[in-house]
């Protein structure tokens, strides 16, 4: 396996050199776990998609989602906005917190195998955190 630095610098680079943003867009499962919740719509995927290209979502405010400290818009326009919170449509926030938790105990397991080397740890700390 190659150390994520290597793809995280090139990509740091390509940014900074094309003007470029980020964002991530949860095109996956909402309401509930898999088996019990549903896949994000395709038309309220296209109006995150819009209101990003149209620097529109950046008139939202924003909340920090628990456990993975993403900010994550409130509203966008046309997207029901308990889409927007992933907690919102489960049986409880609770379920969803441990959901949360789980997975992040995943990918700090899973990134701990490069974390000798003391530029990829320090991306570890931007990571999730299980409090």
């Amino acid at each position: 396996m190659v150390d994520p630095i290597i793809y995280a610098n090139e990509l740091t680079r390509k940014m900074k050199a094309h003007g470029a943003e980020a964002w991530l867009i949860n095109t996956g499962w909402i309401k509930g776990p898999y088996g019990t919740g549903s896949r994000i719509d395709l038309p309220s995927t296209r109006h995150i998609i819009n209101a990003i290209l149209d620097d529109s979502i950046k008139e939202s405010k924003f909340f920090t989602l628990p456990v993975f400290n993403l900010k994550v818009p409130l509203t966008v326009s046309g997207v029901d906005s308990t889409i927007l919170d992933p907690a919102c449509g489960w049986e409880s926030r609770t379920k969803w917190l441990t959901a949360a938790t789980d997975l992040a105990l995943k990918f700090i397991s899973n990134f701990s195998k490069f974390t000798s080397n003391p530029e990829t740890a320090d991306l570890a700390d931007h990571g999730p955190k299980i409090e």
